[in-house]
This record gives C-alpha cells, sequence and structure tokens, in this order.
C-alpha cells in the first residue's frame, strides 16, 4: 500500500517534499496512525447517531 501511495503523490508534488515527507518512514507510520485515530473516531460517531 506504502508504495502505490508513494507514486500516486509522486504527481502531485515536487521531489523534495517527497524526499522530506512522503518517502521517510516516519512519515508514513505518522500518516496511517493519524488515519486509523480518524476512522476510529468516525465509526464512534456514527454509533452516536440517533435514528431521527
Amino acid at each position: 500500500m506504502r508504495i502505490d501511495f508513494v507514486k500516486e503523490m509522486r504527481r502531485f508534488l515536487p521531489p523534495a517534499t517527497l524526499r522530506g515527507t512522503i518517502e521517510t518512514t516516519a512519515y508514513w507510520d505518522y500518516l496511517t496512525t493519524v488515519l486509523q485515530e480518524l476512522g476510529h473516531k468516525a465509526i464512534a460517531a456514527m454509533g452516536n447517531q440517533s435514528n431521527d
């Protein structure tokens, strides 16, 4: 998944930005953590919806 993401981002970001962010392992770890947290929040919010 990471390789495909990097390939896709190469279409939109300049090389220096890629090297400093997207292509680093630390950024990938950060990104996946943030997305997991947001996913959990979204699921929790959907569970808290009423059927009005």
